[in-house]
């Protein structure tokens, strides 16, 4: 229904360069999951990712939300597929129904101790119709 991504010059995501992702609520009978897919280098230098987001409602509601990505695993291999970048989708809502119809915004922010962080590919947004 929806999907779109945002890279990073350099592969560096600072604090400043937050990303948007407006889209329209079909209906409110269907099932959806909304997925955020986060692309990083294998020098990305932590075990996770923090994010900070914000989800405006029609109507003006805002939600916000602090998020933990986790991107290196117990065993200490990194959780995301690929060589030398490495993808990780997580689930921001999983089977819910829009509320009310109309424009919805989330908006991401890189939340950590470094304001460039480096080895951050890209980001992105897809929220699909649940197949039953």
């Amino acid at each position: 229904m929806y999907e779109e991504s945002y890279t990073f010059n350099d592969n560096t995501w600072s604090y400043e360069d937050g990303k948007s992702f407006t889209f329209a609520a079909p209906d409110t009978t269907t099932l959806y999951n909304m997925s955020l897919e986060l692309t990083h280098l294998d020098y990305y230098g932590f075990e996770n990712l923090y994010l900070e987001t914000a989800t405006i409602l029609p109507g003006s509601d805002t939600i916000k939300d602090i998020l933990s990505l986790q991107l290196i695993a117990d065993d200490g291999f990194w959780v995301g597929k690929g060589n030398n970048s490495k993808v990780v989708n997580t689930y921001l809502l999983q089977d819910f129904k829009f509320k009310q119809l109309g424009e919805i915004q989330l908006i991401v922010n890189q939340y950590s101790r470094e304001n460039n962080l480096k080895g951050i590919q890209a980001v992105g947004l897809r929220v699909d119709e649940v197949v039953q």
